[in-house]
């Protein structure tokens, strides 16, 4: 009787403690420095025990409660969204927790940054899946009669939540428990990463990890191979080695595991552990795509769009594109929307393309999302729908989407699709800009010089149309250059506006080539050079610029820079005029022909 309660007790307490988490995985949409000169104010420096200022890392996730792992000096919550990460100096990488998703470690060096470095800003854009929740207790499943394959099994249903069964961490880490006990050797691996992700009420072990993934890997499983080698790539429990990763991936790989294959890719894309070879991670990247396996077939169409490793072909990433978009692969279905959108490798096909980023929109892709967006603001596969366009990018801009952001406030602004709110296009454009999108850094320098949605500031129109300028954004060179033209916001200096008129004219900026040939006609912010007038005058007259054909008309006349030619003359100045420039119809008149 003593041992029949002791049982039921047993069985009670097991109930109620477990828990079914659909955890998932959370992914990086981008990683960069910024010219945000955030971490550089007095009242944000931190310094590590040595005394040496770090720097910050902007996390934009959507998430309420995430919470941040490594060398963080401080960690708090800016905004919705929006996490402030202060980092020592040297900082390589940064662990995210988010509860209901598996942990995300971001190593810097992947997105070509070695380490954080001092008074300077970073933003990273973290994706976390969207229904992400919990779901309550369940009873154990009764697994007396199943052989040890069974119950493998049975585990691996509960881990991925197939086969009717909801995720339950838990209970999978029960089942394979009881496989091993039974001598089956994948569970051996199944647990390993359990303790590595720390999943199902264990705690994270790497060592114990590492025993599992050695016994199943001596008994030549692929997939223990594998996960010794994803161990050392990334120092989990043992010293961080490449060539110890590379030995073991390759071996996995020979065995015929797929996402070996991928991960030698990986190893030698990168260049890690030795000289960058190309060819051969593409070698390995094709053996893991022919046995159809979704990812390695993005990204091979990834290598034939970049040329990396084989000649460069658009029709095959298409290809490949297609393969893994069918099997549901976001990531291709949003590259093969792109390669219709734009007529690469595939006939172009706007229908085509929204058709493909709504099906990765609709698992809640931000870049998809985003881009269906798009198609509704312009009218591209689709009828031009603001309202529609509206809700992608609010769901895209939810997610951190820094262009969604921008695109959003657009809407706000110009009332398409949504109420006009000033203030809230504003809002929008300032998140966009501090990401470092370049247009969203000009509109919030419009609205700054013109005080839309806030006061007006010519200073701050200044510094955000710098921020765009300084990226090679065209319109906001040329209005810079205007600002330093007219004194607005800074001290009038022809020379400063005559360097950033010339950056946006080399971009073809028609006002500015026109502005340009004015300061070398009449010698200001630059030597006076009627040949190099002319030049600029042309430029923008052939764009249809009014007051360059007019001026380029006076050239003609005058022989400035050109041979004097009446015809010509008038030829220029009849275009301008046609555009309404009174000047251009004065000189008509004067020589005589209106």
């Amino acid at each position: 009787m003593k041992t029949r309660c002791a049982y039921l007790l047993l069985l009670l307490s097991f109930i109620i403690s477990t828990v079914a988490i659909q955890a998932q995985d959370m992914t990086v949409r981008s990683f960069s420095q910024t010219i945000d000169q955030t971490a550089n104010l007095s009242e944000n420096l931190h310094q590590d025990i040595n005394g040496e200022y770090g720097g910050l890392v902007k996390v934009y996730i959507a998430s309420p409660n995430a919470d941040f792992e490594g060398w963080v000096l401080e960690q708090k919550k800016h905004k919705q969204s929006e996490y402030w990460v202060f980092m020592a100096k040297g900082s390589r990488s940064v662990k995210l927790n988010v509860e209901g998703c598996l942990p995300l470690e971001v190593v810097f060096h992947d997105y070509g940054i070695d380490g954080i470095k001092s008074r300077v800003t970073y933003i990273l854009t973290v994706v976390v899946p969207q229904n992400v929740s919990s779901t309550g207790p369940l009873m154990p499943v009764d697994v007396s009669s199943l052989t040890a394959e069974e119950i493998n099994k049975l585990g691996e249903d509960f881990y991925y939540g197939h086969n009717g069964k909801e995720k339950n961490y838990a209970e999978a880490v029960r089942l394979f428990r009881m496989a091993i006990d039974k001598g089956h050797i994948r569970s051996l691996v199944n647990l390993g990463r359990m303790y590595v992700y720390k999943l199902g009420g264990v705690q994270r072990d790497y060592e114990m990890a590492m025993v599992l993934f050695r016994k199943a890997a001596a008994q030549n499983d692929d997939a223990g191979q594998n996960a010794i080698g994803y161990m050392y790539k990334n120092g989990y429990g043992v010293e961080k080695s490449f060539s110890e990763a590379e030995k073991w991936f390759r071996l996995a790989a020979e065995n015929g595991n797929n996402k070996a294959m991928v991960n030698l890719f990986d190893l030698y894309e990168k260049g890690n552990g030795g000289d960058k070879n190309l060819k051969e991670a593409v070698k390995w990247l094709h053996k893991a795509a022919e046995q159809n396996y979704a990812k390695a077939q993005y990204e091979i169409g990834k290598c034939y769009r970049q040329g990396w490793g084989v000649d460069k072909d658009m029709h095959k990433a298409a290809e490949w594109y297609r393969k893994a978009a069918e099997q549901g692969y976001t990531s291709a279905q949003n590259d093969l929307g792109w390669c219709y959108e734009k007529g690469n490798g595939v006939d172009k096909d706007y229908e085509q393309a929204a058709r493909w980023y709504r099906k990765a929109a609709e698992q809640g892709v931000a870049q998809s999302q985003y881009n269906l967006g798009l198609c509704y603001q312009y009218g591209r596969g689709v009828e031009k729908d603001y309202k529609q366009a509206v809700e992608w990018f609010r769901k895209s801009a939810e997610q951190g989407h820094a262009g969604a952001y921008n695109n959003l406030g657009w809407c706000y602004e110009t009332g398409n699709g949504v109420e006009k709110d000033l203030k809230q296009a504003v809002e929008c454009y300032r998140n966009s800009a501090e990401k470092g999108v370049v247009r969203a850094q000009y509109n919030l320098g419009v609205c700054f010089k013109n005080g839309i949605g806030l006061t007006k500031d010519l200073g701050q129109a200044v510094e955000w149309y710098n921020r765009s300028a300084s990226q090679g954004f065209a319109i906001a060179q040329y209005a810079l250059g205007r600002c330093y033209a007219n004194g607005e916001g800074v001290e009038k200096d022809y020379t400063k506006a005559a360097e950033w008129f010339q950056k946006a004219a080399e971009q073809g900026h028609a006002n500015a080539q026109s502005y340009m040939g004015w300061y070398y006609h009449h010698g200001m912010g630059v030597g006076k050079d009627f040949k190099q007038a002319v030049k600029w005058y042309r430029k923008a007259a052939e764009q249809g610029d009014k007051s360059a054909q007019c001026n380029l008309g006076l050239c003609y006349e005058r022989g400035e820079g050109v041979s004097k030619d009446l015809d010509m003359a008038v030829e220029w100045y009849r275009k301008a005029a046609a555009q309404g420039d009174d000047y251009a119809k004065k000189r008509l008149k004067e020589v005589g022909l209106e």
